[in-house]
């Protein structure tokens, strides 16, 4: 999730820059819409532009999240942070295995690496703010 001032404005200036975009099929209306079939990956994909947000998730407990933060509302305030990620960090290493098998000419020992990690992780979290002292990152990862 990315937190914006305006959906709509950073859409277009997402769409002006990667032509990649207007291929995902998606509107700034608030809406979450399925991605499509963009890699060969084991689980849907899904967008959305809001008024204030920018959001993609993974799977059907992504879905529901990112859902919710494109039905919030502003509460009236204009803090919110640059950038929200919250992901299972072993299965994002396990489809980083799997992409490398299915992509690499010849056996790729990071492919082998990642298997071999995405059994070590969980859940982790990350987010990234601007205040007043510069940009400020936070995160966490979860150890099996």
């Amino acid at each position: 999730m990315t937190s914006v001032r305006s959906g709509k404005a950073a859409f277009a200036a997402a769409k002006a820059e990667l032509p990649l975009v207007e291929q995902l099929g998606l509107k700034p209306d608030g809406e979450l819409r399925p991605i499509g079939d963009l890699l060969p990956i084991p689980f849907d994909l899904f967008g959305g532009i809001g008024e204030r947000a920018m959001v993609f998730s993974v799977g059907d407990a992504g879905r529901k999240l990112a859902r919710r933060v494109l039905e919030a509302r502003s509460t009236g305030g204009d803090k919110a942070p640059l950038m929200v990620a919250s992901y299972d960090y072993g299965k994002l290493l396990a489809l980083r295995s799997h992409l490398g098998d299915l992509f690499a000419a010849e056996e790729d020992p990071a492919a082998e690496l990642d298997a071999g990690l995405a059994n070590m992780f969980g859940r982790a979290a990350a987010s990234i703010d601007v205040g007043d002292k510069g940009i400020v990152f936070w995160g966490t990862v979860e150890l099996k």
